[in-house]
Formats: C-alpha cells, structure tokens, sequence
C-alpha cells in the first residue's frame, strides 16, 4: 500500500509466494516513467521503497512484477496513489 501523502520516500507491500526478483516502476499522468525499483527477495510479506523527491503534486501509477525463482511471473497492478506538496 502507498500512502495518500509522503515527504521523501513511499514503499509497495506485497507477499511473495517464493524467492524471486522484483520490478517496481511508477509512471506520472502523462504515462512518463518516474520510478524504478529492482531487488531480490525472499518469500513472505516484502516492502520495496522509492524516492519521490523531485515528484511534482499529482496522480501517479505503479506495477510490481514479482518473477519468482520457479519461473513463474505474477503482475500487481497497476495501481495509483498520489503526491501532494
């Protein structure tokens, strides 16, 4: 979940089924990408964070896609939340 506000930083929860990669990427109104954010994780409930420092006020978009180690791919999103100054 993103918050409706945040000041430097915002997180993504999700659970993982397995071990695997994550890719989080946030688009703005105007589908520009803002955000990107990889890692791997292991299994369980995972938080990925991103900086919106430099994010003007609006409406923004994220995916997450978890690929996990097994090779199977699972697709969160998209999704908005938004910025406020």
């Amino acid at each position: 979940k993103l918050p409706g506000y945040a000041l430097l930083d915002a997180a993504v929860n999700y659970d993982m089924a397995g071990p695997g990669r994550v890719d989080l990427r946030v688009w703005n109104e105007k589908a520009e990408l803002a955000a990107r954010a990889a890692d791997t994780k292991s299994a369980g409930i995972q938080s990925t964070s991103f900086s919106i420092t430099g994010f003007a006020s609006g409406v923004y978009f994220y995916e997450v896609t978890l690929t996990y180690d097994s090779g199977s791919v699972q697709k969160i999103g998209p999704k908005k939340f938004v910025v406020l100054h």
